[in-house]
C-alpha cells in the first residue's frame, strides 16, 4: 500500500487462489505503525474483497490470525468475516505457543456488507 505521499503504508496479499473451488486467502497483512488507528487496513481489506468476488469471481476469502490480536479482529469482522475455528498453540513463536483464528468470508456475506 503507497500513502498519498509515495511513502510505503503497509502491505497486504491475496494468495493462494483455487480457482476450481472459486476460494483465495488474504495474507501478510501490515500497516505501518504511523497509520494504525486510520481504518487503512480496512480499506485496503475491503479493495482486496471487491477484485476477489467481482472481478475474480471467487466465492470464499479466508485469513488467519493470531488470537491476541484484537484490533485486527475486529478490523476483520466489521469488513464481514467470521471467526471459524481457533487452531490453539499453533505456532511456537520463542518459548511461547501463539493460538490462531481462521476466519472467511463468503461472497453472499460481502455483497449483502455492501
Amino acid at each position: 500500500m503507497i500513502g498519498e505521499t509515495g511513502s510505503m503504508i503497509g502491505h497486504i496479499s491475496l494468495g493462494r487462489v483455487d480457482y476450481h473451488n472459486r476460494s483465495a486467502r488474504i495474507g501478510k497483512v501490515f500497516v505501518h505503525d504511523c497509520m494504525r488507528g486510520k481504518k487503512v487496513a480496512h480499506v485496503a481489506i475491503e479493495k482486496v474483497l471487491r477484485q476477489a468476488f467481482e472481478d475474480m469471481g471467487l466465492h470464499r476469502v479466508t485469513l488467519g490470525v493470531f488470537s491476541f490480536n484484537e484490533s485486527a479482529i475486529r478490523c476483520y469482522e466489521r469488513v464481514g468475516f467470521k471467526k471459524e475455528g481457533l487452531l490453539r498453540d499453533h505456532r511456537k513463536i520463542g518459548d511461547e505457543y501463539w493460538s490462531l483464528y481462521e476466519m472467511a468470508i463468503l461472497e453472499g456475506e460481502w455483497r449483502e456488507k455492501k
